[in-house]
C-alpha cells in the first residue's frame, strides 16, 4: 500500500466501522426502491465504491462477467497493523448454491448475508470465487488486485 494510502487510513480510527456504515447506508437506499436484490449487484457495488471513496478507502470492483456470471462485488482495502481487506457482497443471497459449496463456505455466506461484508484473505477469496466458477480456485489476492489496478490504468 502506498504511503499516501496509509496516511489516509490513519485519519480514521476504525475503518471497519466506516465500511459497515457504508454497506448499511447503500442497502437502506436499495431497499427503499426495491424489495428484491435480483440484478442489483452492480448498483450496490458502484454505490459502495462511491461512498468508500468519500472516506478515502481504496476499493476494487470485482466483475464476474469473465466467468459468464452477471455479478459484481467489492473489496475494500485499508491499513491497520498491516493491510486488511474486506469483501463486500450483500447481494449474494440472490444466488443458489450447491449444497457442497454452501457447506464449504457456510460461515462466509452467512456473514455476507447477515452483514454484507467479511474479512478476506487468499483462501477465503478463492473459495468465494469458486462459488461462481463451480471449480476449485487458487487466487493470490495481491496479484488479483494488482491486475485490476493495471486494467484501470490502461482504460
Amino acid at each position: 500500500m502506498a504511503r499516501y494510502d496509509r496516511l489516509l487510513n490513519m485519519v480514521s480510527k476504525d475503518r471497519r466501522m466506516e465500511i459497515a456504515y457504508t454497506v448499511d447506508k447503500v442497502m437502506d437506499e436499495v431497499y427503499m426502491h426495491s424489495t428484491s436484490l435480483k440484478g442489483m449487484c452492480k448498483v450496490v457495488s458502484t454505490n459502495v465504491v462511491a461512498c468508500l471513496n468519500e472516506f478515502g478507502i481504496k476499493s476494487y470492483v470485482i466483475d464476474f462477467n469473465y466467468l459468464g456470471i452477471d455479478h459484481y462485488s467489492v473489496i475494500a482495502e485499508y491499513y491497520y497493523n498491516g493491510v486488511k481487506r474486506i469483501l463486500i457482497d450483500p447481494t449474494i443471497v440472490q444466488f443458489r448454491m450447491t449444497p457442497v459449496s454452501f457447506l464449504k463456505n457456510q460461515d462466509l455466506i452467512e456473514r455476507l448475508r447477515d452483514r454484507g461484508y467479511s474479512l478476506v484473505d487468499d483462501e477465503i477469496f478463492s473459495n468465494y470465487v469458486s462459488l461462481f466458477s463451480r471449480k476449485e480456485e487458487k487466487i493470490h489476492l495481491d496479484e488479483y488486485l494488482t491486475n485490476i489496478d493495471n486494467m484501470k490504468k490502461r482504460n
